[in-house]
């Protein structure tokens, strides 16, 4: 049939012409970027078109082998996907590293807190010196164990708001309850971290 040939040829062309330009792109990729995880792709698409050639030399009789194709095309995925999840870990890795250093290193005092139930996960040391509090004992207590009871109803009020979307962020003057008992008048701010 000889009608197709020409079809099925031009059709390859055109993939093994995408598939070059996607190595092409990769390694200036690769060369500008030096990320393995570019590297790991180049690899794998690289890979995929050795097995896609072999594959089709086999189905045309010109050498005689199992055929690869599906499975380049299965090795390729599982590579890409691999990297792609590697290199993700690793920003994700890379971004809570620079919130907890910009947390902690922050000029002003940070609690973090669940919303759900306020109790503080997180604590920078010029809070914990602004409270007297030392670390642990803070992470015991929940947000309303540390407002004054005059202000706590309309901490908690502005709080649920804040769950709720009502507001994406509350600014008001807090009274706080210092370890000694003593309080503390604060500019509070509150947002969700996200």
């Amino acid at each position: 049939d000889g009608h197709n040939g020409p079809w099925i040829f031009s059709a390859l062309l055109v993939i093994l012409g995408i598939f070059g330009y996607a190595i092409y792109a990769l390694t200036a990729f690769y060369r500008q970027s030096r990320r393995r995880t570019a590297a790991w792709m180049l690899w794998a698409t690289a890979l995929f078109v050795i097995c896609g050639i072999e594959g089709i030399l086999v189905r045309l009789s010109i050498i005689d082998f199992i055929a690869l194709g599906p499975y380049g095309f299965l090795i390729m995925v599982a590579v890409m996907g691999a990297a792609l999840t590697r290199e993700m870990q690793q920003q994700l890795r890379t971004s809570e590293e620079n919130f907890r250093s910009l947390f902690e290193n922050s000029p002003t005092a940070m609690l973090a807190f669940d919303p759900d139930d306020g109790r503080i996960v997180q604590v920078n040391q010029i809070a914990l010196n602004m409270l007297g509090y030392r670390t642990e004992d803070v992470l015991s207590k929940t947000v309303a164990d540390i407002i004054h009871g005059e202000d706590r109803g309309a901490f908690l009020d502005r709080n649920t708001q804040l769950v709720t979307g009502l507001v994406d962020h509350v600014h008001c003057e807090t009274r706080y309850l210092r370890e000694d008992s003593s309080s503390i008048l604060s500019d509070t701010y509150i947002a969700p971290l996200k």
